[in-house]
């Protein structure tokens, strides 16, 4: 769980981004789903890499890049300066987060966050859809 003051990042639909929605929502009337939390700590360490950008519109992208042997997804991050229209866009904190539609379904519910600690610090994803069961020996689960 995030800590007290986490956001909501809620997906929005302007003119050419959809909203992202639950799976197995049905019909045209589907609400935008609450899709990502993201603490405030990681909210302003994205802040500090975005403002490092030559682009003001530059957003961070949260991806899936692939699963392990026990099934649980491995997440990334990185600075985009270039959102298809069918890409999704959440707001928060002054942040955008883009998301691509193959990586939505494992990234619904997830929790970012930002460690700084004796063993490291960097980013951290957590899905609830993530597998797991460990034992594949990634280090990810």
């Amino acid at each position: 769980m995030l800590a007290a003051g986490g956001a909501i990042g809620r997906c929005y639909n302007p003119d050419k981004h959809r909203p992202l929605t639950k799976i197995g929502a049905e019909g045209p009337e589907r609400e935008p789903t609450v899709m990502i939390n993201v603490s405030e700590r990681a909210a302003a360490e994205m802040q500090k890499v975005i403002s490092e950008q030559d682009t003001k519109d530059a957003a961070i992208r949260v991806f899936v890049s692939g699963a392990c042997g026990c099934g649980s997804a491995h997440y990334g991050m990185g600075v985009e300066d270039e959102i298809a229209p069918e890409e999704s866009i959440i707001e928060m904190y002054g942040i955008k987060l883009v998301v691509d539609a193959e990586s939505a379904p494992y990234l619904e519910g997830a929790e970012i966050d930002y460690q700084d600690g004796l063993m490291g610090h960097g980013f951290t994803i957590k899905s609830p859809s993530a597998g797991g069961g460990g034992g594949c020996g990634c280090g990810s689960c």
